[in-house]
Protein backbone atom coordinates (compact mmCIF):
# COMPACT_ATOMS: atom_id res chain seq x y z
CA UNK A 1 0.00 0.00 0.00
CA UNK A 2 1.31 3.54 -0.99
CA UNK A 3 1.68 5.78 2.09
CA UNK A 4 1.50 9.51 0.89
CA UNK A 5 0.14 12.55 1.94
CA UNK A 6 -2.50 11.63 -0.88
CA UNK A 7 -3.45 7.96 0.26
CA UNK A 8 -3.66 9.50 4.22
CA UNK A 9 -6.11 12.22 2.78
CA UNK A 10 -8.38 9.99 1.28
CA UNK A 11 -8.40 7.53 4.69
CA UNK A 12 -9.07 10.45 6.85
CA UNK A 13 -12.12 11.53 4.41
CA UNK A 14 -13.00 7.55 5.47
CA UNK A 15 -12.71 8.06 8.85
CA UNK A 16 -14.08 11.70 9.26
CA UNK A 17 -17.65 10.69 8.73
CA UNK A 18 -17.42 8.00 11.08
CA UNK A 19 -16.32 10.43 13.93
CA UNK A 20 -19.53 12.23 12.65
CA UNK A 21 -21.82 9.78 13.14
CA UNK A 22 -20.24 8.68 16.57
CA UNK A 23 -20.73 12.41 17.60
CA UNK A 24 -16.82 13.09 17.92
CA UNK A 25 -16.48 15.89 15.84
CA UNK A 26 -18.75 18.79 15.16
CA UNK A 27 -18.64 21.83 13.03
CA UNK A 28 -17.32 23.73 16.29
CA UNK A 29 -14.50 21.34 16.28
CA UNK A 30 -10.79 22.19 15.64
CA UNK A 31 -9.25 18.83 15.21
CA UNK A 32 -5.84 18.28 15.97
CA UNK A 33 -3.30 15.98 13.89
CA UNK A 34 -0.25 15.18 14.70
CA UNK A 35 2.44 13.34 12.28
CA UNK A 36 6.22 13.01 11.96
CA UNK A 37 8.13 15.48 9.65
CA UNK A 38 8.75 12.63 6.72
CA UNK A 39 8.44 15.09 3.77
CA UNK A 40 7.61 11.81 1.43
CA UNK A 41 4.85 11.51 3.42
CA UNK A 42 3.22 14.14 5.51
CA UNK A 43 5.60 17.62 5.53
CA UNK A 44 4.83 18.77 2.22
CA UNK A 45 2.83 21.51 -0.39
CA UNK A 46 0.04 18.66 -0.81
CA UNK A 47 -0.18 18.54 2.98
CA UNK A 48 -0.37 22.05 3.53
CA UNK A 49 -2.75 22.55 0.88
CA UNK A 50 -5.15 19.84 2.63
CA UNK A 51 -4.51 22.15 5.79
CA UNK A 52 -5.83 25.43 3.79
CA UNK A 53 -9.15 23.36 2.60
CA UNK A 54 -9.58 20.84 5.50
CA UNK A 55 -12.72 23.15 6.94
CA UNK A 56 -14.26 23.39 3.28
CA UNK A 57 -13.78 19.43 2.72
CA UNK A 58 -14.97 18.46 6.46
CA UNK A 59 -16.29 21.73 8.45
CA UNK A 60 -14.02 22.21 10.84
CA UNK A 61 -10.35 23.72 11.15
CA UNK A 62 -7.32 21.38 11.88
CA UNK A 63 -4.08 21.92 13.16
CA UNK A 64 -1.34 19.99 11.83
CA UNK A 65 1.65 19.55 14.47
CA UNK A 66 5.19 17.51 13.17
CA UNK A 67 7.21 16.54 15.14
CA UNK A 68 10.73 16.30 14.18
CA UNK A 69 11.61 15.06 10.92
CA UNK A 70 12.16 10.91 9.80
CA UNK A 71 10.03 8.56 11.16
CA UNK A 72 8.54 9.94 15.05
CA UNK A 73 6.73 7.26 16.97
CA UNK A 74 3.99 7.63 19.11
CA UNK A 75 0.81 6.43 20.58
CA UNK A 76 -0.48 5.28 16.90
CA UNK A 77 2.72 3.18 16.66
CA UNK A 78 1.87 1.33 20.01
CA UNK A 79 -1.79 0.52 18.85
CA UNK A 80 -0.72 -0.54 15.36
CA UNK A 81 1.99 -2.33 16.31
CA UNK A 82 -0.37 -4.37 19.23
CA UNK A 83 -2.57 -5.05 16.05
CA UNK A 84 0.45 -6.97 14.43
CA UNK A 85 1.86 -8.43 17.45
CA UNK A 86 -1.90 -9.90 18.09
CA UNK A 87 -1.94 -11.50 14.52
CA UNK A 88 1.11 -12.63 14.55
CA UNK A 89 0.51 -14.50 17.70
CA UNK A 90 -2.60 -15.81 16.04
CA UNK A 91 -0.87 -17.16 13.61
CA UNK A 92 1.54 -18.51 14.91
CA UNK A 93 -1.41 -21.46 16.32
CA UNK A 94 -1.81 -22.15 12.97
CA UNK A 95 -5.06 -19.78 12.37
CA UNK A 96 -4.07 -18.16 8.94
CA UNK A 97 -5.25 -14.92 8.25
CA UNK A 98 -5.03 -15.21 4.28
CA UNK A 99 -6.77 -11.16 3.42
CA UNK A 100 -7.47 -7.93 4.56
CA UNK A 101 -11.16 -8.85 5.27
CA UNK A 102 -10.26 -11.77 7.52
CA UNK A 103 -7.46 -9.31 8.84
CA UNK A 104 -10.36 -6.37 9.84
CA UNK A 105 -12.98 -9.18 11.24
CA UNK A 106 -10.26 -10.82 13.43
CA UNK A 107 -9.36 -7.09 14.48
CA UNK A 108 -13.42 -6.16 15.38
CA UNK A 109 -13.15 -9.48 17.56
CA UNK A 110 -10.15 -9.53 19.28
CA UNK A 111 -9.07 -5.41 19.51
CA UNK A 112 -12.17 -3.44 18.94
CA UNK A 113 -13.03 -0.96 21.79
CA UNK A 114 -14.17 2.36 23.15
CA UNK A 115 -11.39 3.79 21.63
CA UNK A 116 -10.66 1.87 18.74
CA UNK A 117 -12.61 0.77 15.52
CA UNK A 118 -11.21 -0.73 12.40
CA UNK A 119 -12.90 0.10 9.31
CA UNK A 120 -11.73 -1.43 5.56
CA UNK A 121 -11.07 0.29 2.11
CA UNK A 122 -11.19 -1.27 -1.10
CA UNK A 123 -8.13 -0.88 -3.23
CA UNK A 124 -10.12 0.08 -6.20
CA UNK A 125 -12.00 2.75 -4.21
CA UNK A 126 -8.54 4.29 -2.70
CA UNK A 127 -6.90 4.47 -6.14
CA UNK A 128 -10.38 5.79 -7.86
CA UNK A 129 -10.32 8.66 -4.72
CA UNK A 130 -6.83 9.64 -5.25
CA UNK A 131 -7.06 10.19 -8.34
CA UNK A 132 -9.31 13.19 -7.55
CA UNK A 133 -7.79 14.10 -4.79
CA UNK A 134 -4.80 14.69 -6.90
CA UNK A 135 -6.16 16.80 -9.66
CA UNK A 136 -6.38 18.98 -7.39
CA UNK A 137 -2.69 19.76 -6.39
CA UNK A 138 -2.39 21.70 -9.07
CA UNK A 139 -3.45 24.65 -7.01
CA UNK A 140 -1.13 23.67 -4.54
CA UNK A 141 1.32 25.99 -4.20
CA UNK A 142 4.99 25.74 -1.97
CA UNK A 143 5.39 27.64 1.43
CA UNK A 144 9.37 28.78 1.68
CA UNK A 145 10.98 27.37 4.70
CA UNK A 146 8.52 24.37 5.33
CA UNK A 147 10.92 22.44 6.90
CA UNK A 148 11.18 24.74 9.62
CA UNK A 149 8.37 25.43 10.74
CA UNK A 150 6.28 22.56 12.69
CA UNK A 151 2.30 23.88 13.26
CA UNK A 152 -0.03 25.08 10.51
CA UNK A 153 -2.86 26.25 10.85
CA UNK A 154 -5.48 28.35 8.37
CA UNK A 155 -6.33 31.84 9.23
CA UNK A 156 -9.13 33.44 6.37
CA UNK A 157 -6.75 33.42 3.03
CA UNK A 158 -3.40 32.74 4.88
CA UNK A 159 -1.68 29.92 6.63
CA UNK A 160 -0.60 30.55 10.23
CA UNK A 161 2.68 28.79 10.80
CA UNK A 162 4.90 28.10 13.93
CA UNK A 163 8.61 27.08 14.60
CA UNK A 164 7.20 24.84 17.75
CA UNK A 165 3.76 23.89 18.16
CA UNK A 166 3.96 25.49 21.90
CA UNK A 167 5.61 29.15 20.11
CA UNK A 168 3.14 32.12 20.98
CA UNK A 169 4.63 33.84 18.15
CA UNK A 170 3.19 32.39 14.59
CA UNK A 171 3.89 33.54 11.22
CA UNK A 172 1.19 34.73 8.49
CA UNK A 173 2.17 33.55 4.91
CA UNK A 174 -0.31 34.76 1.77
CA UNK A 175 -1.82 31.53 0.39
CA UNK A 176 -3.92 32.36 -2.74
CA UNK A 177 -4.19 28.89 -4.56
CA UNK A 178 -2.92 28.83 -8.32
CA UNK A 179 -5.23 29.09 -10.83
CA UNK A 180 -6.27 26.51 -12.96
CA UNK A 181 -3.16 25.38 -15.39
CA UNK A 182 -4.17 23.09 -17.61
CA UNK A 183 -6.55 23.14 -20.64
CA UNK A 184 -9.77 20.78 -20.74
CA UNK A 185 -9.02 19.45 -23.83
CA UNK A 186 -4.73 19.39 -24.78
CA UNK A 187 -5.19 18.78 -28.28
CA UNK A 188 -2.99 16.67 -30.31
CA UNK A 189 0.59 18.72 -31.09
CA UNK A 190 0.38 20.19 -28.15
CA UNK A 191 2.99 20.54 -25.67
CA UNK A 192 2.21 19.54 -22.10
CA UNK A 193 4.06 18.45 -18.79
CA UNK A 194 2.60 15.30 -16.83
CA UNK A 195 2.99 14.33 -13.77
CA UNK A 196 4.52 10.48 -12.65
CA UNK A 197 5.85 9.04 -9.71
CA UNK A 198 8.58 11.72 -8.29
CA UNK A 199 8.83 14.23 -10.48
CA UNK A 200 7.50 15.53 -14.13
CA UNK A 201 8.04 14.80 -17.45
CA UNK A 202 7.27 17.55 -20.81
CA UNK A 203 6.45 15.95 -24.57
CA UNK A 204 4.40 15.96 -27.35
CA UNK A 205 1.17 14.68 -28.09
CA UNK A 206 1.25 12.21 -30.74
CA UNK A 207 -2.06 11.21 -30.87
CA UNK A 208 -4.95 10.44 -28.14
CA UNK A 209 -8.14 8.38 -27.67
CA UNK A 210 -10.85 6.83 -26.25
CA UNK A 211 -10.02 4.20 -23.00
CA UNK A 212 -12.60 3.16 -20.42
CA UNK A 213 -14.24 6.48 -20.72
CA UNK A 214 -11.03 8.44 -20.39
CA UNK A 215 -9.08 10.10 -22.85
CA UNK A 216 -5.48 8.60 -23.25
CA UNK A 217 -2.82 10.61 -24.45
CA UNK A 218 0.57 9.00 -26.82
CA UNK A 219 3.01 11.38 -25.45
CA UNK A 220 6.73 11.54 -26.65
CA UNK A 221 9.02 12.67 -24.30
CA UNK A 222 11.51 15.22 -24.07
CA UNK A 223 14.01 13.80 -21.88
CA UNK A 224 15.83 15.97 -19.37
CA UNK A 225 19.27 17.06 -20.12
CA UNK A 226 21.24 17.75 -17.01
CA UNK A 227 19.41 19.65 -13.77
CA UNK A 228 18.63 22.75 -15.10
CA UNK A 229 16.39 24.14 -17.74
CA UNK A 230 17.78 21.81 -20.75
CA UNK A 231 15.95 19.11 -22.10
CA UNK A 232 16.73 17.11 -25.56
CA UNK A 233 15.05 14.11 -27.49
CA UNK A 234 16.54 10.83 -27.04
CA UNK A 235 17.85 8.98 -29.60
CA UNK A 236 15.05 6.53 -29.63
CA UNK A 237 11.80 7.73 -29.06
CA UNK A 238 10.33 7.15 -25.86
CA UNK A 239 6.72 7.44 -26.52
CA UNK A 240 4.39 6.72 -23.15
CA UNK A 241 0.44 7.02 -22.67
CA UNK A 242 -0.99 9.15 -19.47
CA UNK A 243 -4.45 10.05 -19.01
CA UNK A 244 -6.16 13.35 -18.19
CA UNK A 245 -5.33 13.47 -14.49
CA UNK A 246 -1.76 13.03 -14.67
CA UNK A 247 -1.58 16.26 -16.96
CA UNK A 248 0.22 19.26 -15.15
CA UNK A 249 -0.51 21.76 -17.66
CA UNK A 250 0.01 22.42 -21.37
CA UNK A 251 2.66 24.16 -21.99
CA UNK A 252 4.38 26.56 -24.78
CA UNK A 253 6.08 25.08 -27.53
CA UNK A 254 9.88 25.07 -25.88
CA UNK A 255 12.51 27.09 -27.62
CA UNK A 256 16.04 26.18 -28.94
CA UNK A 257 19.41 27.79 -30.48
CA UNK A 258 21.06 24.96 -31.21
CA UNK A 259 18.26 22.36 -33.01
CA UNK A 260 19.61 20.14 -29.83
CA UNK A 261 18.91 21.51 -26.33
CA UNK A 262 15.66 23.11 -25.32
CA UNK A 263 13.80 24.99 -23.05
CA UNK A 264 10.80 26.16 -21.36
CA UNK A 265 9.50 29.28 -20.46
CA UNK A 266 10.98 30.42 -17.65
CA UNK A 267 7.59 30.66 -15.51
CA UNK A 268 6.50 27.21 -16.38
CA UNK A 269 9.98 25.68 -15.86
CA UNK A 270 9.45 27.62 -12.46
CA UNK A 271 6.23 26.47 -11.83
CA UNK A 272 6.72 22.76 -12.24
CA UNK A 273 9.89 22.81 -10.32
CA UNK A 274 8.32 24.24 -7.55
CA UNK A 275 5.78 21.19 -7.17
CA UNK A 276 6.53 18.98 -4.74
CA UNK A 277 5.69 14.72 -5.53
Amino acid sequence: MEHSATSFYVFLSKVVPILRAEKLVSDTTNLEIVSDGAASQYKNLKTLFHVYNFQTDFGFRVSWNFTASYHGKSMCDAATGSLKQTANNHCRKGNYITSALELLEFANVKLKSETRAFIYINKLDLEAEKAVVENRYVNAIPIKGTRKFHRFVRCDNKLKCWYFSSDQESFEVEYEQRPEQILSTPTINAYIAVRTNRTYMVGLIENKRLFDGDEEFSVKILQRCGKRNNFQWPARDNIRPFHTNEILKVIDVPSTQTGRIYALKQDEYSYLESLQF
